[in-house]
């Protein structure tokens, strides 16, 4: 083993570890990687706060997985809110394009219209606009963040990158 490689993995130790096989061998024998290795051991140990654990000791696997289920958790209930949240969104909107599509023809504005000078199918229109309109803007206005994510997403999916 060559001194570089030795190197490579003697940085590569996590949690205090020791090195072992040809890394503990070629420390041994090379007085050069030896002498590294010794100062890399006091630097260390000059860190405040720093000491060596095992990870069996300190627990790190379970600290991980715990951290892993919460964003996992955190991920599904943001899923769960996102389609719980859109639904009555969808709901409503298609109950409001049902309503402006079937309304012309209803009993009472087919009635309204045979009133003389009756300018029944503007005003509708008008009220109709107004209020689609409105319905847009609040969706948009309390969705914002989540349309920005979602067309930042769109962006990143669609764009080309340059040759």
């Amino acid at each position: 083993m060559n001194c570089d490689t030795t190197m490579k993995r003697v940085l590569a130790l996590d949690n205090g570890r020791q090195p072992t096989g040809r890394t503990a061998t070629h420390l041994r024998s090379c007085p050069r990687c030896n002498a590294e290795f010794a100062r890399l051991q006091q630097a260390l140990a000059l860190q405040p706060g720093w000491e060596p654990k095992s990870i069996a000791d300190g627990g790190l696997t379970e600290r991980i997985m715990r951290s892993v289920r919460r964003r996992a958790q955190a991920h599904e209930r943001r899923r769960t809110l996102f389609w719980s949240g859109y639904s009555k969104w969808i709901v409503s909107g298609t109950l409001i394009v049902t309503g402006m599509m079937t309304l012309p023809y209803s009993a009472t504005l087919t009635g309204l219209r045979r009133v003389p000078g009756s300018r029944i199918d503007a005003t509708l229109a008008v009220a109709l606009g107004l209020i689609l309109c409105s319905y847009i803007g609040i969706f948009i206005a309390t969705h914002l963040a989540d349309l920005m994510r979602l067309l930042r997403r769109h962006q990143q999916n669609t764009s080309c990158a340059p040759p």
